[in-house]
């Protein structure tokens, strides 16, 4: 039996009982059917992979399109075929709040390229508070100048097989004022223009720039989603995903209490103790001469001392109540020590010896001290001297009673 007027929409209040699942012709409801809560949910994530060709019209161009299997279509089965210039409009209406980021992603390929790279505008389409009217960026009735978050006038060549466009949208301006696109960024999102209430994903392919190629363009899928950008979870960022980014004003630790390293917004790298008493050691620049400190911790009224200790060795060096303690080897760059042998041209006579090359760092005055190596001073070695101090060498003179050779130790300081 056959209805010769069959019904197409039912008032809520006709309806008694409860419509099952079963009572429901698979496919008889669909996105753009939605009304109410249902539809506003698409204003949190809207995703279409191009199984429906119901869920798209072409508006105002020649071209030809339609859905298609795809075996390598990288979501679902089917993609969006179209070949020529097409205008493709979403038939969903998506409620628009200006306070609310989106994130409008459009995953495109040209599949066979026609006489040229085709070009292609991707983003939304506006729409007034009736949900019909078309509102462009100039707040005007047009087909262009829409909303082009993902790509403005973007050359897709066939070598560059599947490629993801992702542009953002915030807000609302006045006419003349809204931009073309692209926006990529979410720090600086596409606006729409003030009289916009409802958008619908916009897709024009092979645009004529400067002509048609006719090449054939495939959509994979078209999403937008709300970005909630007041609250950040650790789940929400991936590893990596700060890598090579600037941050400005926080503050960076290793714990939240207890033991830690703490980078501060003052510029001071802090290294706290176990003991939450004890204020932290610190890396920090002298606000007055703009030194680099390095800051023992204190507590109780103690000041500790830093100390500086070789990895997986018993080598260290303390800076403790103005001392320095070290154990091991101690070099300072500029003091120099060594030993030079001097062989006496003849008996009581002092003879020098010339260093150079020592190539000590600073640029003050420089002292100079030596000794004899023997056990015999005041009897065979009568005098030991220094003149000429530099950075770079000193003059080293040796006086004894015979012309035994003999070595002298001598240590160079810089101040």
């Amino acid at each position: 039996m056959a209805f010769r007027n069959p019904v197409r929409s039912l008032p809520a209040s006709r309806i008694t009982g409860q419509l099952t699942g079963a009572q429901i012709v698979d496919g008889a409801i669909t996105f753009p059917h939605l009304k109410g809560p249902l539809s506003s949910a698409a204003a949190v994530r809207y995703l279409d992979v191009m199984d429906d060709a119901s869920l798209w019209e072409r508006i105002s161009s020649p071209g030809s399109w339609g859905v298609v299997v795809s075996t390598d279509a990288t979501t679902g089965g089917t993609v969006l075929q179209a070949t020529g210039e097409t205008n493709l409009r979403s038939r969903v209406r998506i409620p628009h709040d200006p306070e609310v980021l989106y994130r409008v992603s459009v995953r495109v390929r040209t599949r066979t390229e026609g006489s040229a790279v085709p070009t292609v505008y991707l983003g939304l389409y506006g729409f007034a508070a009736d949900g019909v009217t078309t509102v462009s960026r100039n707040g005007i009735v047009e087909i262009g100048n829409q909303a082009y978050a993902c790509a403005y006038a973007q050359k897709v060549p066939a070598a560059s097989g599947w490629v993801t466009y992702t542009g953002y949208v915030r807000g609302r301006v006045a006419s003349g004022s809204a931009p073309f696109g692209p926006n990529p960024k979410m720090t600086s999102p596409l606006t729409l223009h003030t009289n916009v209430r409802f958008v619908a994903p916009y897709v024009r392919l092979d645009y004529p720039n400067p002509a048609v190629t006719g090449s054939v363009i495939e959509v994979d899928r078209v999403s937008v989603d709300a970005v909630y950008t007041g609250v950040v979870t650790a789940e929400a960022v991936e590893a990596g995903a700060i890598d090579g980014q600037t941050i400005t004003g926080t503050t960076i630790r290793t714990a939240a209490s207890g033991r830690r390293i703490q980078l501060d917004p003052d510029g001071n790298l802090y290294f706290y103790p176990a003991d939450p008493l004890q204020a932290p050691g610190a890396i920090r620049v002298d606000a007055a001469d703009g030194t680099l400190q390095l800051v023992g911790p204190n507590g109780d009224g103690v000041d500790y001392g830093v100390t500086f200790q070789k990895a997986f060795g018993e080598t260290s060096a303390t800076f403790d109540t103005d001392q320095v303690y070290c154990v091991g080897s101690m070099f300072a760059d500029n003091i120099r020590t060594g030993r030079v042998t001097i062989t006496p041209s003849a008996a009581n006579t002092p003879t020098p010896a010339t260093l150079s090359g020592l190539g000590m760092s600073g640029t003050g005055a420089v002292r100079a001290v030596a000794t004899a190596v023997t056990t015999l001073p005041g009897t065979a070695v009568t005098g030991v001297g220094c003149t000429n101090p530099s950075r770079d060498g000193v003059t080293i003179w040796l006086t004894r009673t015979s012309t035994t050779a003999t070595s002298v130790e001598y240590v160079l300081f810089g101040e």
